[in-house]
């Protein structure tokens, strides 16, 4: 659940767009060049352990140093670097600004350690569904993993400069959550009810990729501790009353996972974790989603209601949500996707509406006070609204 500490996203005003070139560090096709997966030799853990050898290695372009500009440590953490070429002319394209993305921040991996295999699922994104899609996503220029400590590492341009990040505090405008759901449309029309076959490094048998990691922390979070801390008087969200039920959360999320593991009609690729603070928007308001630590198969209508939801403010979700959900199925379906109404998946919707309460139970380490504040008032409004846990039978 990355948050970023960059610059401004659409608050509900007119973005104002600046002079800036575009798209050198954006492609709508993108694949690294390079991948290195299950590398025997341990991957960096920390800031300090990016070398120049590493890097080298990584590239497959001699570095002769480089410089950390700056270290944003959410969920994941992002290392940016300003890159000095032993040769320019052998850099081969890549930029000399670069951010290295992986699972850099120790006191996220003591407290909740199912992170690691979200940092490893983000890399076998990018190498493997990107190149598939038309979306529009950071360049990258190297993925990997590494066995020794189950780290993933995703190499990719720095964005900072030609586009501004999503930040909950800012809620977008309905218009401009409508664009970003046709992005979300192109990713599950294109992967729509796709065999085990196709993805067998996301389906693989080994016991360890067949598990949601999603899931893994929010069982984490579900625990007694964690609970007790997030929920004490003197900083708990702004959830309703009904919703302070520890046991009663966690049946909620179980008949969830029940229920989604036993229909698999509305089953696509999916980011699923698509809020707010995983989005971008281009000079020309042109919306895309990063972080893809989350990327599963599943339901399709987890990430439309995750991010309608914690995009707006509660006042406006109510008032175009259900236009909002007619838009995002008129363009699933152009996009290769089956045509469904409204009504044939609303009460999905509502069911699926029990992922956002992730939010309230996000510990202090991960995301600041005011940020889960202002996300755990718009989903838990929304289990209210659509009476989620009841429909779920808790």
């Amino acid at each position: 659940m990355r948050v970023t500490k960059s610059t401004s996203a659409n608050s509900g005003n007119s973005i104002q767009p600046k002079a800036i070139k575009m798209l050198n560090t954006l492609a709508k096709t993108t694949k690294a060049p390079r991948s290195i997966f299950n590398s025997e030799k341990a991957f960096p853990m920390t800031p300090e352990e990016i070398t120049s050898e590493w890097l080298s290695e990584a590239l497959g372009v001699p570095v002769k140093s480089f410089k950390i500009t700056n270290a944003i440590h959410g969920t994941a953490s992002k290392i940016f670097l300003d890159l000095e070429f032993q040769d320019e002319d052998s850099a081969r394209g890549i930029p000399s600004k670069v951010c290295v993305k992986g699972g850099f921040n120790p006191v996220i991996l003591q407290t909740v350690p199912e992170m690691w295999a979200t940092y490893r699922r983000e890399a076998e994104f990018y190498h493997y569904i990107a190149p598939q899609t038309n979306m529009l996503l950071p360049k990258t220029w190297f993925t990997g993993t590494d066995k020794v400590n189950g780290q993933g590492i995703v190499i990719m341009s720095n964005m900072s400069e030609e586009c501004k990040f999503g930040m909950p505090l800012e809620p977008w405008t309905p218009k401009l959550v409508e664009r970003a759901l046709k992005q979300l449309a192109s990713l599950h029309g294109k992967t729509w009810n796709r065999s085990e076959e196709e993805y067998p490094w996301l389906f693989g048998k080994d016991g360890v990729k067949l598990e949601n990691p999603v899931r893994k922390i929010v069982l984490a979070l579900l625990h007694p501790a964690p609970w007790g801390a997030r929920f004490d008087e003197k900083c708990r969200p702004p959830v309703a009353e009904s919703l302070l039920d520890r046991e009663r959360i966690q049946r909620g999320f179980e008949a969830l996972w029940k229920h989604a593991d036993a229909d698999l009609k509305f089953f696509s690729l999916i980011h699923g974790d698509d809020h707010i603070g995983n989005t971008f928007i281009t000079n020309d308001e042109t919306p895309g989603f990063i972080d893809w630590q989350g990327l599963q198969y599943g339901p399709a209508i987890l990430d439309l209601v995750y991010f309608l939801v914690g995009a707006m403010s509660v006042k406006d979700r109510r008032a175009h949500e259900g236009h909002l959900i007619d838009s995002y199925l008129e363009a699933l379906h152009t996009e290769g996707g089956p045509k469904m109404t409204r009504e044939d998946i609303w009460d999905e919707y509502r069911r699926y509406a029990m992922q956002g309460f992730l939010w309230a139970m996000t510990p202090q380490t991960m995301q600041p006070d005011d940020v889960v504040f202002a996300m755990s008032e718009r989903y838990s409004a929304a289990l209210v609204d659509h009476q989620t846990l009841e429909l779920l039978g808790v």
